[in-house]
C-alpha cells in the first residue's frame, strides 16, 4: 500500500502531547512516539517511531510502540465525543506477526458499536499486529489522577436478604469428612471419606475446611490446608458423576466482620476458591460460620444453609441469622494532605483512631516560637513508618479500629 495512502489528508499532530497533558495525561519521553497522521473518510493512518536509543530487542512489539499506535485512536472521527482523551479497555482479536519493529504504519477504523480495530505493519508492508476490536473509555474529567483515585475500590460485607427454610430438607446431600471437622449436624446425613465414594446424583456435598488451633506452626498448617482442600477440589471437578452436585465448604473465621479475629491458618482458602469458581461458575460455595473458641463444636444452620445454596452467591457468611455477602463499594475520598498557602508552620496530627484517615495538617505556631534556655529546635526532612504503623494505617492492629 502507498504510504501516505491515496487521497488521506494530513492531520497536525502538533501539540498533541500537550494537549494530553493539559487533559491530564502526561506522557514521557519514550512514549511519545507518534509522528504523522492522516485522514480518509472514517479511516485514520498514523506513523509511529520508537525514540532513537530505545531497543526494541526482547519484545514481540515494544510497549511504547503499540502505545503510540493506540495514542492515535485520539484521532479517529467519532471516537472522543466527550472531548477527552481515552484509555484503551479490552482487546479482542490480538495477532502479532513480525518482531523487532521500531517504526508502525497504522490503520484504524471506528466500527458501529464504538469499538476500533487496528492493523499495523513496518515500513515494508509485513503485518506486525492487528487488533479486530479495542473498546476505549475516557479519562476521568477531572484528570487521570482523580480517575486513579475514583478507581480505588474497597470490600464491603453487604447483608443478604435470605429466607430461611422451615423445614430445611438434607435429602440428596453428603457430608465429606475433613481432617479437622468442627461441624455437628442435627439431621442424619451420610459421611464420605473421599470424592470418589459419593454417589452420583447427590445434590449437595459439604465439606467442613475445619480451624486452627493453639502452638501450630502457621505456615505449615496454611500449607497444608491449602493443598488438602486443593487436592479435595480437584478431585471433585475432575468426577464427572459430580456435575450436576454443589460443593460447599465450611469455615470458621477464614472470612471475617470487622472486629473480628480471623482463623490465620484458613485465611488463604477463600483465594482458592475464588479462582476455582471462576474457572467452574456455580459449583462452589463457601459459607463462613465464623470465629469460634477452639473446643467449641459448631452447629450447622440447616435452614440457612439450605437458603443460601438458592442465593446464587459464591461467599457467604453466616452470623446467627443474619447472612451476608461480598460487594465491591468505592473507597471514600481522602483528602490529600496538603498544606495551606497560608499555614505556616504546620505538623501532622493524628486522632485517637490510628488511621490514616485521621492525619490532618494544622497549623503550628509555637514551633516558630523564640527558643528557651536548653532548647533545641530540630528540623525533620524525612521519617521511617514501621510495620505497627503500617497496620494501624490499614486498621489491622489487634484490638484498634
Amino acid at each position: 500500500m502507498p504510504w501516505p495512502p491515496v487521497g488521506a489528508e494530513v492531520v497536525s499532530v502538533e501539540g498533541f502531547y500537550e494537549g494530553l497533558a493539559e487533559a491530564g495525561y502526561r506522557y514521557g519521553p519514550v512514549f511519545r512516539g507518534l509522528r504523522a497522521a492522516w485522514c480518509r473518510g472514517g479511516e485514520v493512518f498514523a506513523e509511529v517511531v520508537l525514540p532513537e536509543g530505545v531497543e526494541a530487542q526482547g519484545f514481540a512489539l515494544h510497549p511504547a510502540l503499540l502505545d503510540g499506535a493506540l495514542q492515535a485512536i485520539a484521532l479517529v472521527p467519532g471516537v472522543v465525543a466527550e472531548d477527552r482523551p481515552r484509555l484503551p479497555f479490552a482487546f479482542t482479536g490480538v495477532e502479532v506477526g513480525a518482531v523487532g519493529a521500531t517504526v508502525l504504519r497504522v490503520r484504524l477504523v471506528r466500527g458501529d458499536d464504538g469499538s476500533v480495530s487496528v492493523s499495523a505493519t513496518d515500513p515494508a508492508g509485513v503485518p506486525v499486529v492487528t487488533i479486530e476490536s479495542l473498546i476505549t473509555r475516557p479519562i476521568n474529567e477531572h484528570g487521570s489522577d482523580a480517575a486513579v483515585r475514583d478507581s480505588l475500590f474497597r470490600l464491603d460485607w453487604t447483608p443478604l436478604a435470605i429466607e430461611p427454610a422451615a423445614t430445611p430438607s438434607t435429602s440428596g446431600w453428603a457430608v465429606l469428612t475433613g481432617p479437622d471437622p468442627v461441624a455437628t449436624w442435627s439431621h442424619d446425613i451420610d459421611r464420605y471419606e473421599s470424592p470418589a465414594a459419593i454417589p452420583a446424583g447427590t445434590d449437595v456435598v459439604v465439606l467442613d475446611a475445619g480451624r486452627g488451633s493453639g502452638g501450630e506452626n502457621l505456615p505449615d498448617t496454611v500449607r497444608r490446608t491449602v493443598v488438602e482442600l486443593l487436592s479435595v477440589v480437584q478431585q471433585w471437578l475432575a468426577d464427572e458423576r459430580l456435575a450436576d452436585t454443589r460443593l460447599v465448604i465450611l469455615s470458621h473465621g477464614a472470612l471475617t466482620l470487622p472486629g473480628e479475629r480471623p482463623d490465620l491458618t484458613r485465611a488463604a482458602l477463600p483465594g482458592l476458591l475464588r479462582s476455582a469458581s471462576v474457572e467452574h461458575p456455580g459449583r462452589l460455595l463457601l459459607v463462613d460460620l465464623g470465629p469460634s473458641a477452639e473446643s467449641a463444636e459448631v452447629a450447622v444452620p440447616g435452614e440457612l444453609l439450605s437458603a443460601a445454596l438458592q442465593t446464587g452467591e459464591t461467599e457467604i457468611l453466616l452470623r446467627g441469622e443474619s447472612a451476608y455477602t461480598p460487594r465491591l463499594l468505592r473507597a471514600p475520598a481522602v483528602p490529600a494532605l496538603t498544606p495551606p498557602p497560608d499555614v505556616f508552620p504546620w505538623r501532622l496530627t493524628a486522632s485517637d483512631d490510628g488511621t490514616l484517615e485521621g492525619i490532618t495538617v494544622q497549623g503550628a505556631p509555637d514551633l516558630t516560637a523564640e527558643l528557651g534556655v536548653r532548647e533545641v529546635r530540630v528540623g525533620v526532612r524525612a521519617a521511617g513508618v514501621n510495620f505497627r504503623d503500617v497496620l494501624l494505617g490499614l486498621g489491622m492492629y489487634p484490638g484498634v479500629g
